[in-house]
């Protein structure tokens, strides 16, 4: 049971909110919301294993800014949430202005995401409507593609696929009774301890898995991959050929990217339009708690000059 000093403040508090103040400081648990699923989506691009698959490419720096940027505008936006429900329990005018100021910014910078969004979006799909390649950009968006996926496809061959499956898939001409004497153990890395690691060929399928170890951080590429654009043959040749020579011979005909480019370009244009929607719902929030922050203040000294004892 609240205390009666307890229940005399907070009677005191209610009293002193007036209605812009009572707004704002629902618009600013919708703002904390919000902050929440730019944390969220931040989060949703972690696990989609993108970010780390990147890192080495000429995307790295690009996927981190674009990271870091999401992460600091979601905690900016909880905390200057969390401020603005003081402010308007507070209803100190001081406070209040500086939040305002505060939030002018932060409309401005939630502006620019949501732009930067909707550009990455039409971006996308302009080129999906496009025959490849949409212009130079994509072409080295289809060789970064087309690394990191087969990498991905390198962790399942060397650690999760039949001996079998792998040797077809590396050596599509070989002799069914070549094959017939393959143990039946799963993943490569078993095998190429053993004496029939020897056969014709299998030697160089060994030597590529020798780098599972860097294979490791596309773990959740090939999730990504097996949900969205499962391997088949002409994906699993030219990624058998990429990682036992190192070299590619084309980076769109037969390719991982040219079998999944409309796949990865709808889910660009799906993540960049969450972004842009997330960003914009913040943008509008933001200008509304600016809005209610001024209604606020004026209440505040209209209720002061109101409580001047009269002359």
């Amino acid at each position: 049971m609240p205390s009666s000093a307890q229940s005399v403040k907070l009677s005191t508090i209610m009293r002193r909110l007036t209605t812009a103040g009572s707004l704002m400081i629902l618009v600013n648990i919708a703002f904390i919301v919000a902050g929440a699923i730019l944390l969220r989506y931040k989060l949703t691009l972690e696990d989609s294993g993108w970010d780390d698959a990147l890192v080495g490419t000429d995307y790295e720096s690009v996927a981190v800014t674009a990271t870091t940027v999401i992460q600091l505008l979601g905690i900016g936006a909880m905390a200057l949430g969390l401020l603005g429900i003081v402010g308007a329990i507070v209803q100190n005018r001081l406070v209040l202005l500086l939040y305002s100021v505060v939030m002018v910014v932060a409309t401005s910078a939630f502006g620019v995401l949501v732009g930067t969004a909707f550009a990455f979006k039409n971006k996308a799909k302009v080129w999906e409507e496009a025959a490849f390649p949409a212009n130079d950009q994509e072409n080295e968006l289809a060789k970064t593609f087309n690394e990191v996926y087969c990498y991905a496809e390198g962790y399942y061959f060397c650690n999760s696929a039949t001996a079998e499956e792998t040797y077809i898939t590396f050596f599509p001409d070989a002799s069914t009774t070549l094959i017939s004497v393959l143990p039946k153990i799963t993943g490569i890395v078993s095998l190429c301890a053993q004496p029939v690691a020897m056969i014709d060929g299998l030697s160089t399928v060994c030597e590529a898995c020798n780098m599972a170890s860097q294979f490791t951080r596309y773990d959740k590429i090939l999730t990504w991959a097996e949900n969205k654009c499962p391997r088949n043959l002409i994906t699993g040749h030219w990624c058998a050929s990429f990682l036992a020579t190192g070299a590619a011979d084309s980076i769109y005909e037969g390719t991982p990217y040219g079998q999944c480019r409309n796949i990865f370009l709808d889910v660009v244009i799906d993540w960049s339009n969450s972004l842009a929607i997330a960003g914009l719902f913040v943008a509008i929030s933001a200008a509304v708690i600016v809005v209610l922050a001024c209604f606020s203040r004026r209440s505040k000294s209209f209720s002061k000059s109101e409580n001047l004892p009269k002359k």
